[in-house]
């Protein structure tokens, strides 16, 4: 009540001489005392700036307001904090950052956007541990937004079951119809499935395709020597895994005798061959696994083991992957691909038969 009375009694004695010029300011800030959240503090006072400084700088009963921002704590480093930890402060000081949406603040790897590995872990935190990358059956034709094409590929029609399916043909060297998966992936841990049809061209017997996967950041590209994989250039680094119904010879002319053979992209070279594969058999859709794990690597044909063997991978390398309707110089050929999925080893497909062994 005394307080009351002695603000009633400012006011009026200012009333009495005529304003507020003469009364009392304190601190010589431009404000009555009466008038002043802080008499005594002359960075306080009604309409001066906010400043950020843990104080109520213009008198609004609030503390740096319109001036602090949430930050949130992030303990792995990995640029996404932990959306139960924040603080709002003006600005922000080691181990905070704006963005709180990681599902788990301790480990570098995971966080949103962030590469699915195959490492038990949910990395991108999102569609849960080990997730199926991509996956199509091309039943609403091109997943335009993961994959480009070259050549003369495309998705047809089966008219006998209303199956989709993608049909590649390799006319001539420049002309082979190739599909890449424009998402790289991590190259040391993957499992590829597919089904293959092999077949031939212009009333020729075909010859086969070429699936293959890059480390290098080109682009596939082909023309000059490379005609053969589809994909060439000296600064291309990556492997190439042929399913020929034919034999590699001076001119890779066909001699009816299949085989599955490992090729590097760089030069060409042969670096292993597995002769007379299993269930090769042209016009027929053939399951095909293949699985990487590390340097090893292991070929399904159908129902049966086809090759067990290495290749010689960068460690942490990142990989595009890719098919091509070009394994010959001197052929015509086609073949048809159908529910292409790439997932981590021990992912349930989600496309085609459900399990590796069922054709």
């Amino acid at each position: 009540m005394t307080g009351a009375r002695s603000r009633l009694a400012t006011l009026v004695w200012a009333a009495a001489c005529g304003g507020t010029s003469g009364a009392p300011d304190a601190d010589s800030d431009g404000v009555p005392d009466y008038e002043d959240c802080a008499p005594k503090d002359a960075s306080r006072f009604p309409g001066n700036v906010e400043v950020c400084d843990g104080v109520d700088n213009d008198c609004d009963r609030a503390v740096d307001d319109g001036l602090t921002q949430t930050w949130f704590v992030d303990v792995d480093g990995d640029g996404h904090g932990d959306p139960g930890r924040h603080t709002d402060t003006c600005s922000a000081s080691p181990g905070l950052v704006t963005v709180g949406d990681d599902c788990d603040d301790v480990q570098a790897d995971v966080f949103p956007g962030a590469v699915e590995l195959c490492d038990d872990k949910d990395n991108d935190c999102a569609n849960g541990v080990d997730d199926v990358r991509w996956a199509t059956d091309f039943s609403d034709g091109w997943p335009q937004t993961t994959v480009t094409t070259t050549g003369d590929a495309a998705v047809l029609t089966d008219p006998s079951d209303g199956n989709a399916y993608l049909r590649m043909v390799r006319a001539q060297p420049d002309l082979q119809g190739g599909i890449w998966f424009l998402p790289r992936v991590p190259g040391e841990r993957w499992r590829l499935r597919f089904r293959l049809r092999l077949s031939g061209a212009g009333g020729l017997s075909g010859e086969g395709l070429a699936f293959s996967f890059v480390s290098s950041d080109v682009g596939p590209v082909t023309g000059g020597g490379g005609e053969q994989l589809g994909i060439y250039g000296a600064d291309v680094d990556g492997w190439s895994l042929e399913f020929d119904v034919g034999s590699n010879g001076p001119d890779d002319a066909p001699s009816g005798a299949p085989h599955l053979a490992f090729q590097r992209i760089r030069d060409g070279a042969l670096v292993a061959e597995r002769p007379n594969p299993p269930n090769m058999e042209e016009g027929v859709w053939h399951q095909v696994e293949y699985l990487q794990d590390g340097p090893a690597f292991t070929v399904r044909v159908d129902r049966t083991s086809a090759w067990e063997g290495t290749v010689a991978l960068d460690p942490g390398a990142f990989v595009t992957m890719g098919f091509t309707a070009a394994t010959s110089r001197s052929r015509r050929m086609q073949f048809a691909l159908d529910d292409i999925e790439l997932a981590c080893p021990d992912t349930p497909a989600s496309v085609g038969p459900k399990d590796s062994a069922t054709p």
